[in-house]
């Protein structure tokens, strides 16, 4: 689990040591997330962020428009409210807010996790289908026989082999 987060997060962080500004981030937002509008001036993208509840969102994506909350789960059980909580943190950022909720296969959280939250502002992302496109996508953008390429392919092999089909 720890592989993961590490390994999307210098990814799509354009501050990462891949050294490709927000080349994989922009592609993250278009071919993950689906947002159409996002501007990158100015964005900001952050680990492990603790919210007021001693709850930390795995990831979060920020603009000036935007705050945009990313919950891994990979074997691990959702909390009591969690979701819930996430987007009374996500409120408070007075911006547009989306939480996605990241699976191996795209699973729903449980009702107790996402208790009284809008559901509207909430989007099921998947290893299987989104992460493996997007990494596809990431693969094209580098030189096939350069280390970039190398340090994709090994993060793919990492991958369960059904969840990932490169």
């Amino acid at each position: 689990v720890r592989t993961h987060s590490a390994f999307l997060y210098e990814l799509i962080n354009p501050k990462g040591t891949h050294y490709q500004d927000d080349k994989y981030l922009r592609i993250f937002i278009d071919k993950v997330l689906k947002i159409e509008d996002f501007d990158f001036e100015k964005v900001k993208v952050a680990r492990e962020t603790f919210t007021n509840s001693s709850r930390r969102i795995n990831f979060s994506i920020e603009n000036k428009d935007y705050y945009i909350a990313i919950e891994m789960k990979i074997e691990a059980k959702d909390s009591s409210r969690q979701l819930e909580r996430y987007e009374e943190f996500c409120k408070k950022r007075n911006k547009e807010y989306l939480i996605y909720y990241l699976t191996l296969d795209g699973r729903e959280p449980t009702k107790n996790s996402i208790g009284n939250m809008n559901i509207e502002k909430l989007r099921l992302i998947s290893f299987k289908k989104e992460i493996n496109d997007w990494l596809r996508k990431c693969l094209k953008c580098v030189n096939p026989l350069g280390y970039k390429h190398s340090f994709l392919m090994q993060y793919c092999s990492v991958l369960k082999p059904q969840y990932l089909m490169i």
